[in-house]
């Protein structure tokens, strides 16, 4: 029942539901997720109580306290490697959802700065402003990630679904093929073939 219980909890925290979700996890007894669900329903202060009562014996409690830093733009506790992969795209994405602009902006400055603990993180913020209609800094951060690592076939991907939406097909074809050589990717292969081969 509670394993159901919980299924339910993350359908409504990933739908964006944060206030039903919150109640639920709270039933629950699970400290953490209500602390999200306080922070992406703008509740920053209740948040900070309860992160500050969690035991910070697991990436994701201690993923939590350099998040909420990053939002009050005063990043003390550097985020690892592993935590910026696991957990920085989803909690990007849940900014938007909840409508918090100058959260986004505080998060998205320190992007340079965990680069240098994990460079993918322009790829993992570009892919969340491109959904979220923020093209211009989406292919800028795309740009600086091919100038990191230029064989990257999701990032030429990504790239090239930009520069089709603004009609820019020589380009973008040009990034689908990059996005090929090396060793096949199916999604670049398959617009390839939609959009140039007909």
């Amino acid at each position: 029942m509670t394993e159901n219980y919980q299924k339910l909890a993350q359908k409504y925290y990933i739908d964006g539901d944060f206030k039903t979700a919150k109640e639920l996890y709270s039933n629950l007894s699970m400290p953490l997720e209500v602390a999200y669900c306080e922070l992406f329903l703008g509740h920053l202060y209740n948040a900070k109580k309860i992160i500050m009562n969690l035991k910070k014996e697991s990436p994701a409690e201690e993923w939590i306290v350099s998040f909420v830093q990053m939002l009050e733009a005063n990043l003390v506790n550097m985020p690892s490697f592993l935590q910026i992969r696991n957990f920085f795209e989803i909690d990007l994405n849940n900014l938007f959802l909840c409508g918090k602009k100058e959260w986004i902006e505080n998060v998205i400055n320190y992007v340079p700065i965990l680069a240098t603990v994990n460079a993918e993180i322009f790829k993992l913020a570009a892919r969340v402003l491109k959904n979220n209609g923020q093209t211009d800094l989406a292919k800028k951060f795309l740009k600086k990630s091919l100038d990191i690592y230029f064989n990257d076939s999701e990032t030429h991907f990504l790239l090239a679904e930009i520069l089709i939406e603004e009609n820019n097909n020589k380009d973008a074809k040009q990034h689908l093929v990059y996005a090929c050589g090396n060793g096949g990717y199916a999604p670049a292969e398959k617009l390839l073939a939609k959009l140039f081969c007909n």
